[in-house]
């Protein structure tokens, strides 16, 4: 059966969105023209480099970077790796074990990267806990963890499970002051130069629901943000790379994207990305507007849900949180538990990254911000991801309630 159809209500828009108009449109265009080799000399593999480089500018216009500032990949997991690995290698010819900077609630994408480098004793890895129940990671945090060999900070901008957002704004404050006094620069804001440690957002949660071009304008190195995430097709992501950065390809073949990501790409999939970017860009205010109308009348649902079951729901995205991501934690059902039943039952919601549903554990993130909680409170309450998209509305809602309630009703006097 269709996700389109009214017998299904899908609110796993953080996993993936469903593929917007233009995307749609730009691949029925392209599949039987955009077939040739954007390498190739011949005139139909220069249609198609102009097609990437046509896409690219447009990419690189919502975010207000140059063109050749954007560098495309496969998917958010090898920007990221590109990102992390690709910093780590060019700072190995001067530093010995370069040291990176992250947290314990950042995707799988990230943490497992940087387990991988340990792994291999090719770097020293800083996990920085959040430092409240909401997942923020204070700036002093980040501050107190430089050493002298520390090459990169990499950070999500949205956290993907409870769409906390991070002070990127008091970020750059704290490691830009470290850099002039470190290198003896009179101001960061007035080079166009990269310094150790660079600064990488993970922004593939931010790239729908946040306007990035502040952060490119105020010096961030490296910016990784993925097409599936924004009503593009899956199997295309692009890195933001500062052109005063500089990162070594973390795999040999040809010479792609600027020498760094060797591969022949796909122009039919970039500019389907870059026609989903264009398109939900334009759109971003008033998204953001209906997705907090949204929230607010799910949680007030839930509300009346927790008095009429006496149930106790948990709220564990909180107001500095993106809008459309919401988690909810419930006592005795598992998330996989929960997710499994509403799915059977037509709803369907994630019980944590879509990265991470082959454990059987629960989130991780979910346990982390629970450190700064009386745990023992709630180490029986299972989680879910509840993500809105541009054609959610509040029937998607009122079916999630409904469905939820009468899960609780069957169980209640099994498990309650």
């Amino acid at each position: 059966m269709s996700i389109f159809t009214k017998e299904k209500t899908y609110l796993d828009y953080a996993s993936g969105a469903l593929l917007a108009g233009p995307a749609v449109f730009s691949i029925f265009r392209n599949i039987r023209q955009l077939y040739s080799n954007p390498a190739s000399i011949h005139d139909y593999g220069q249609k198609a480099f102009k097609i990437v480089e046509k896409s690219r500018a447009i990419i690189a216009k919502t975010i207000g970077s140059h063109n050749d500032e954007i560098i495309f990949t496969g998917s958010g997991t090898e920007s990221i790796a590109l990102a992390i690995m690709g910093t780590v290698s060019e700072a190995k010819k001067t530093i010995t074990k370069p040291h990176i900077i992250t947290s314990t609630i950042e995707h799988s994408a990230v943490i497992e990267t940087c387990r991988m480098l340990e792994a291999r004793n090719e770097a020293e890895v800083t996990y920085l806990e959040p430092d409240d129940v909401t997942g923020k990671i204070e700036s002093e945090t980040i501050k107190n963890a430089i050493k002298e060999n520390t090459v990169i900070i990499t950070i999500h901008l949205v956290n993907s499970e409870i769409g906390t957002v991070q002070n990127i704004d008091e970020y750059l404050k704290t490691i830009n002051k470290y850099k002039e006094e470190k290198y003896k620069i009179q101001s960061m804001r007035f080079t166009s130069n990269s310094y150790y440690p660079y600064l990488h957002l993970d922004a593939c949660q931010a790239y729908v629901h946040m306007d990035l071009k502040p952060y490119v304008k105020k010096g961030v190195d490296l910016i990784s943000f993925n097409s599936i995430k924004i009503g593009g097709p899956a199997g295309i992501a692009a890195l933001y790379k500062r052109r005063g950065a500089t990162i070594e390809k973390i795999y040999a073949g040809g010479s792609q994207e600027m020498g760094l990501r060797p591969g022949t790409v796909s122009p039919m999939l970039i500019n389907s990305f870059a026609s989903a970017a264009e398109y939900n860009l334009k759109n971003l205010k008033l998204n953001e507007e209906k997705y907090l109308e949204i929230k607010k009348y799910l949680l007030n649902k839930i509300d009346l849900l927790r008095k009429e079951t006496n149930i106790n729901f948990i709220e564990n995205s909180s107001d500095s949180s993106v809008p459309s991501i919401i988690n909810l934690s419930f006592p005795y059902f598992s998330g996989q538990q929960m997710a499994i039943e509403l799915n059977a039952r037509g709803v369907m919601v994630s019980s944590k990254s879509a990265c991470n549903t082959q454990s059987n554990t629960e989130s991780y993130v979910i346990d982390e911000i629970r450190k700064k909680q009386s745990f023992d409170t709630y180490k029986n309450y299972g989680s879910i991801r509840v993500s809105f998209g541009p054609r959610t509305n509040k029937s998607d809602i009122n079916k999630l309630v409904k469905e939820l309630n009468n899960i609780l009703r069957v169980y209640r006097g099994v498990l309650y």
